[in-house]
């Protein structure tokens, strides 16, 4: 493999260099279009390799193949779910139920990142890895809950089904992690996520809102004034622990006091 891979990309790469050329930024642009060609050939050749290795790929190209060429799944990314349910809808009833099966495994394994791998790319484009550390301390409900409703106010950049894989990998770290119990409850926790996590972003609610020193009457105030917008959502029987919640944050310096 390392003989092929000098052979086909670094040896013409190596003639480049040798070549007695005058204009230098002319080699040089020469030697990154063709690193890019290189790369976009070799990226082509290892998907259309794993894909022609998988044992279920003939049976892939019989029963999608027949009705559109088999790149048009293969231009498109989803959830194992929805896959399952693509091939439920496009293969025929007759169909046994383990060809359906065996084929929407092999559009998972290759067409379904992983929760893990989509952390590192959607996440990662705006956030360090170890962004998750700060908001261990909640409970895995209200955890979940700060996700999906940063995921929502961000929709732009990761889908729906990509945020659910992403939820289900955070909360497996959240498994590994030892927690020191504190003052706050799994119910408040979720309460005040949901309350207030609605409207306003996690850096805000848990960092931003801090940055003042502010006394429980000056929480209260808040709190209030959020219930006058939405009274229907917010009920005056959850104004003080929301308000005693808050603080505790503050004071505490972490989203789980």
């Amino acid at each position: 493999m390392r003989e092929l891979v000098y052979t086909f990309l670094f040896q013409p790469f190596s003639f480049l260099l040798k070549l007695k050329i005058r204009n230098k930024l002319w080699l040089l642009f020469t030697s990154v279009v063709f690193v890019l060609i290189a790369t976009q050939i070799s990226i082509y050749a290892y998907e259309r390799f794993t894909w022609q290795w998988d044992e279920d790929y003939a049976l892939f190209e019989d029963e999608c193949g027949a009705c559109h060429s088999s790149m048009v799944p293969r231009n498109y990314a989803k959830s194992p779910e929805e896959w399952q349910r693509t091939v439920s809808r496009m293969i025929p009833r007759e169909t046994g139920h383990e060809v359906k099966q065996r084929i929407g495994e092999l559009l998972v394994r290759h067409r379904s990142p992983t929760g893990r791998a989509l952390y590192r790319l959607r996440c990662g484009r705006c956030h360090a890895i170890s962004v998750m550390d700060d908001y261990f301390d909640l409970d895995a409900k209200a955890l979940r809950l700060l996700l999906e409703q940063h995921i929502m106010q961000n929709n732009f950049a990761v889908q729906t089904w990509e945020g659910d894989l992403i939820a289900d990998y955070v909360i497996e770290l959240w498994k590994n992690r030892e927690r020191v119990p504190g003052k706050s409850t799994p119910e408040i926790q979720y309460k005040y996520q949901q309350k207030c996590g609605v409207c306003h972003s996690a850096t805000m609610l848990y960092r931003d809102m801090c940055l003042e020193d502010r006394s429980l009457g000056d929480w209260k105030k808040i709190i209030i004034r959020m219930r006058e917008k939405t009274p229907s959502f917010i009920g005056a029987g959850e104004v003080p622990e929301l308000t005693e919640h808050a603080m505790m944050i503050c004071e505490s310096k972490k989203p789980a006091p």
